[in-house]
C-alpha cells in the first residue's frame, strides 16, 4: 500500500509540558538532568546520580602527593554509607556500597544518590601499612566524608599509604641500626 505525501509548507509544533518529570515521564527517560538547554522540567531523584571514587595508592615517598611512579594498590576493599534521604547517619534510611580497588589501585561507586557520604578503607587491608594521605587533610583514619550533588562526578576520595618498615634515604641504613651505631660503643 502506498501513500501519497503532499509537498508544501509543513509547520511542525512541539509541545512541552511544563509539568514533566524526568524520570516519571515516559519517553525521557535517558536525559540527564538538569539537562542544559531545556526549561520547565522538573528533575527528580531517580534521574539524579552521581558517582564517587578514585585511587588508593603506594606512597615510596611520603609526601602525599601520588607521582606517576608510585602504583595503586590492588584488593583493597572500600566502602561507602550513605546517610539517605535524611542526611543523617544511623538511622533505617542509611545504605551501605562495598567495592574493591582495582590492579591500577582504583575504585569507583556509580549510579549513586545524591546527599552525605561517609567514605571508609576496609582497616584490616591496609593495617600493615602508614597513611601518607587523606582527602581531608588531618584525620589520616581511613575515612572521608563528602557531599555529592545531583549528577556529580566526585573523584577526590583518595588515600595514600607507605610500609611501616622506615629507611634513611640517604644512607639506605634502618633507623635503629644508625641510633644504635652513634649510642653503643
Amino acid at each position: 500500500m502506498s501513500s501519497k505525501v503532499s509537498y508544501g509548507f509543513f509547520v511542525i509544533v512541539f509541545l512541552v509540558v511544563p509539568s514533566m518529570v524526568l524520570g516519571a515521564t515516559p519517553g525521557i527517560e535517558n536525559i540527564r538532568c538538569p539537562a542544559p538547554g531545556i526549561e520547565n522540567i522538573r528533575c527528580s531523584d531517580d534521574n539524579c546520580k552521581g558517582t564517587i571514587g578514585n585511587t588508593i595508592w603506594y606512597d615510596y615517598n611520603r609526601d602525599g602527593i601520588q607521582q606517576d611512579s608510585e602504583p595503586g594498590i590492588e584488593n583493597i576493599r572500600v566502602k561507602a554509607e550513605w546517610a539517605g534521604e535524611d542526611g543523617k547517619y544511623n538511622n533505617s534510611d542509611d545504605e551501605e556500597y562495598r567495592t574493591n580497588t582495582n590492579h591500577n589501585g582504583h575504585y569507583l561507586f556509580e549510579n549513586m544518590p545524591k546527599g552525605e557520604y561517609r567514605i571508609v578503607v576496609k582497616e584490616e587491608d591496609v593495617a600493615h601499612l602508614i597513611q601518607t594521605y587523606d582527602p581531608t587533610g588531618s584525620s589520616m583514619n581511613n575515612e572521608t566524608s563528602l557531599t555529592l550533588d545531583c549528577n556529580d562526578d566526585y573523584t577526590k576520595a583518595d588515600f595514600g599509604f607507605t610500609n611501616t618498615e622506615q629507611t634513611l634515604a640517604v644512607t639506605g641504613i634502618h633507623p635503629l641500626a644508625f641510633l644504635k651505631a652513634l649510642f653503643i660503643r
